[in-house]
Order: structure tokens, then sequence, then C-alpha cells
């Protein structure tokens, strides 16, 4: 009941009343777990967002896509190089990176260090299984803020190619 509690109160942006319950908890889930880190990022607390995530591992609670997506987003507004470079490969060796939601994520929120980027985004694309078209056009999106316009336009050669459809206009709506 205390799990569901903490991931309620920081969906409706309680940031309080979660620390409070995930405070108490005897045993916690990796779902307190990442609404925390996830309500840490999304006020600005990227240290401490990122110093759960530690904690997080060090209890042995295993991440999940959500996890490493809040996780990814405190690492590059610190500009955690170091955690950067770690992140992306464990979100590979734990099998994330086949869900488009951690690949798409990945490769947005590491486009800070364009080699990483470039990596992620490769990977990306050799997966069968990859046919949304966000990463594609965060790719292409990256190598055209970067003033790298062949580039970009390989991204999106590849995209068509590949008969990938970029989704459009969808959102998830929130009650609280």
């Amino acid at each position: 009941m205390g799990n569901a509690l903490v991931d309620m109160y920081a969906k409706c942006e309680k940031f309080e009343e979660a620390n409070r319950i995930f405070a108490n908890l005897a045993y916690r889930s990796s779902v307190p777990w990442t609404a925390i880190i996830s309500i840490y990022v999304k006020k600005g607390f990227h240290e401490e967002a990122l110093k759960m995530f530690k904690e997080m591992n060090r209890e042995n609670i295993h991440s999940d896509q959500t996890t490493f997506a809040s996780t990814l987003r405190a690492s590059a507004n610190l500009s955690s190089v170091s955690l950067g470079k770690q992140l992306p490969s464990s979100v590979i060796r734990l099998g994330l990176l086949s869900s488009v939601f951690s690949g798409s994520v990945l490769v947005d929120i590491i486009h800070k260090n364009q080699d990483l980027a470039k990596k992620a985004a490769d990977q990306l694309f050799q997966m069968d299984a990859l046919r949304d078209g966000a990463a594609y056009v965060n790719m292409s999106n990256i190598y055209a803020e970067a003033g790298k316009w062949e580039n970009a336009a390989k991204v999106k050669k590849d995209m068509r190619e590949q008969g990938v459809k970029k989704v459009t206009a969808y959102s998830w709506v929130e009650i609280c």
C-alpha cells in the first residue's frame, strides 16, 4: 500500500507527502524508488536524484526503463560525464534498450555529448524491433542542432528506407 501511495503522491507532485511515506516504508520495491527519483528530477534536485539511484542500486533494487530515463535526465542536467557514460551501457546490458521509450529517451537526453549520442543511436537503429520514428527524429534533430545537415538528412533517409513512420500527436493524461 505504501509503495502505491508514494507513486500516487509523486505523480500528483506532492513532494513532501511522497518523501514522508517513502522514508517510513519498511520495504521499498522499484515503484517508490522510481517515483521519488522522478519527482526529484522534475523538481530540479538532480544531485539528490542521482544519490537516490545509487542508494537504490546498493539495496539491490532493479531499475526499469522509467528509472533509467529519470536518472539520465538528472545526469544530463548535471553534465555528469562518468555516469552519463555508464548508464547507456547499463540500459543496453539490462535489455531496456529494446524499449522504444528507453531508447528514444537515451538518444534525446545525451544529445549534449554528440559522440555518446551517436553510439546510442547506432545501436538503436540496428534493432529489428525499432519501428517508432521517435529515435530517428531525435537523432536527426541532434545532428541538425550541431549543424551536421548531411548526417541529419542521412538519418531521415534511413528512416524512410526502413519504412519507419513518425507517430503524430499523442499525449498522456494524468488526473491528480
